[in-house]
C-alpha cells in the first residue's frame, strides 16, 4: 500500500479564515490555530473517509534529528474526514512558536485511523507566511494588514506585532501615528534590525527608507536611536555613506549647575570633509618633533595638511620647517611651550562637489507652505531664490521649469498630518508645516508674512 500526496500542500485559505475571526470582534484574540488544506491520494486514487494526521514543525526541510530540529507537534483530537481527496485540518502549535523564522511541516497520516503503521508524506512542506502572520495577534482590523487603510495610505494603530511580515504596494510601506501623550509609535528590537527602512525609485525628487516627524511644544524627535550601552562600538544611531541634512548638527550635555537646563553645542560648517588632531609641545634647542597619530594618520589624505602653531608666553617666532602624515617639525629662535593645531582632508573624500543640483529643498505640494520649520532668514532665501512664493507656497513657474512635479494636496502618496482632532491634512517633506485642520491653523515655529508690493 503506497499512500501519497499529488498536490502541493500549502496554507490555502488560512490567513483569510484568520482574518474573518479577527473582523467579528477585533478585541478579541485571533488564537494560534491555522488552517492547513490538501488532497490526499492512495494509490492514484483520491481518498475517502477519515483518517489520522500527524503534524510536525521543523526548522530544516529535509534531514535534522528531532532535537532540536523538531520545534513542536500536533495531532487532531478526533479523525479527519477526507472527502475525494480533499481534507482541512485545524492545526495548532500552540503560542510562542512562529516569530517568523522559516518552518517546514512533516505530516504522517494514518488510513483507516486508531491504529496500525503512520505513512509520512514527504517532502515537507514550507509554511507560507500567513502562519507567521499569528505573531500579529494584536492587529485588530485586518484591513491594516495588508499595508493599507480604509483611506488608502498603509495605517497601523499602536500595540501591533507584525513580525516577518512583507507588504507590497504603491505610497508609504508602512505609516503608524501614535495620539498618545506619552506613548511610542513605533517600538522593535532584535538580533539584527528593529527597524530597517528601503526605498528605491524614479520620478520623485528623492526617496525615503526611513522617514520620522515630529511635531510637538517641545523636545520634539523625528526618529530617535538610542543605545543601552556606552562603549565606543555602540550608536543610538549609525550611518552608512553620507549624513547629511538641513538644519543644525549639535549635542547636548547636562547643565553642571541647574537641573532645570541643558547646555547644547555646534557643530562648525566647511567646504570640505575635514580631519584634525591637536595638542601642546615644547621647543627644545630650537626644535621639536611632532609624531602624528597613527588615528589621524591612516583616515587622511597626504595632500592638503595645514598646521597652526601659537606660542604661549612671550613673543617669539615658531614655523613649520616639514610637514607629512609620519610627523611635523616645528623651528624657532626659543625654547619656547605652543600650542599646535593640524588639519587635513579625509581620504577618499578630498573632491567633494559643494555646489550641487538642488534635491533637500523642493516642495512636492501645490498650494501648501512649505519649509516653515526653518529659519525665517532660510526661508526668505527661498522666496529669494525662487522656490517659493512670498507666502510661502511653492512658485509653480519654478517647479515648471525645473521639472518638478507639484502634487495635489488630497492625492494619496503625499505624507498626512495628523491635526489635534485626527483631523490630516498634507505635510511638505518636513515637520512643522503649516497645515489647516477644521477651524484651526496649526505652525510650530513661524507663520509666513506676505509683504504687500505695492
Amino acid at each position: 500500500r503506497n499512500m501519497k500526496s499529488t498536490m502541493t500542500f500549502a496554507l490555502i485559505g488560512a490567513l483569510g479564515l484568520l482574518m474573518s475571526q479577527a473582523q467579528a470582534d477585533n478585541r478579541e484574540a485571533v488564537g494560534t490555530a491555522f488552517t492547513y488544506q490538501g488532497r490526499l491520494e492512495l494509490d492514484d486514487s483520491p481518498v475517502d473517509g477519515p483518517c489520522d494526521f500527524y503534524f510536525e514543525l521543523w526548522d530544516v526541510e529535509s534531514g535534522g534529528s528531532v532535537n532540536p530540529n523538531c520545534i513542536a507537534t500536533y495531532t487532531p483530537e478526533n479523525p479527519i474526514t477526507v472527502t475525494d481527496g480533499l481534507f482541512t485540518v485545524v492545526v495548532d502549535f500552540g503560542t510562542g512558536v512562529f516569530e517568523g523564522d522559516a518552518y517546514w511541516l512533516d505530516i504522517s497520516v494514518r488510513c483507516p485511523p486508531g491504529g496500525g503503521p503512520w505513512a509520512p508524506l514527504p517532502p515537507r512542506q514550507r509554511l507560507t507566511p500567513a502562519p507567521n502572520a499569528l505573531y500579529a495577534g494584536n492587529a485588530g482590523d485586518a484591513d491594516t494588514l495588508d499595508g493599507y487603510h480604509s483611506d488608502q495610505l498603509p495605517y497601523a494603530e499602536s500595540g501591533h506585532n507584525h513580525m516577518g511580515e512583507i507588504w507590497v504596494g504603491l505610497g508609504h510601506g508602512l505609516y503608524i501615528t501614535s495620539e498618545g501623550p506619552s506613548e511610542d509609535t513605533f517600538w522593535a528590537s532584535g538580533g539584527r534590525s528593529g527597524v530597517m527602512g528601503f526605498a528605491s525609485g524614479s520620478g520623485w525628487h528623492f526617496c525615503r527608507g526611513v522617514y520620522g516627524a515630529a511635531d510637538g511644544p517641545v523636545a520634539n524627535y523625528g526618529v530617535l536611536g538610542a543605545t543601552s550601552q556606552g562603549g565606543d562600538d555602540d550608536y543610538g544611531v549609525y550611518y552608512i555613506g553620507g549624513l547629511g541634512g538641513t538644519g543644525k548638527m549639535g549635542t547636548s550635555q547636562p547643565h553642571p549647575r541647574d537641573a532645570s537646563k541643558e547646555v547644547h553645542a555646534f557643530c562648525m560648517v566647511g567646504n570640505e570633509s575635514g580631519t584634525y588632531f591637536r595638542g601642546s609641545s615644547k621647543l627644545v634647542n630650537g626644535k621639536t618633533v611632532i609624531d602624528v597619530p597613527e588615528e589621524f594618520r591612516l583616515v587622511t589624505d597626504c595632500e592638503g595638511l595645514t598646521v597652526q602653531v601659537t606660542a604661549m608666553g612671550p613673543k617669539a617666532n615658531l614655523w613649520i620647517e616639514s610637514k607629512n602624515l609620519e610627523r611635523i617639525v616645528v623651528r624657532g629662535e626659543e625654547n619656547v611651550e605652543f600650542d599646535y593645531f593640524v588639519n587635513g582632508v579625509r581620504r577618499g573624500y578630498a573632491d567633494v562637489q559643494l555646489i550641487r543640483e538642488n534635491h533637500a529643498y523642493v516642495p512636492e505640494v501645490r498650494g501648501v507652505p512649505y519649509g516653515t520649520q526653518y529659519p525665517e532668514a532660510l526661508c526668505k532665501i527661498l522666496v529669494d531664490n525662487g522656490i517659493l512664493n512670498p507666502d510661502y507656497t511653492p512658485n509653480e513657474q519654478t517647479a515648471a521649469r525645473l521639472g518638478w512635479t507639484l502634487k495635489e494636496p488630497h492625492e494619496k502618496d503625499t505624507i498626512p498630518h495628523v491635526g489635534p482632532n485626527g483631523d490630516r491634512a498634507v505635510d511638505q517633506s518636513g515637520l512643522g508645516q503649516v497645515a489647516q485642520f477644521g477651524d484651526d491653523q496649526v505652525s510650530t515655529t513661524h507663520t509666513p508674512e506676505v509683504q504687500d508690493e505695492n
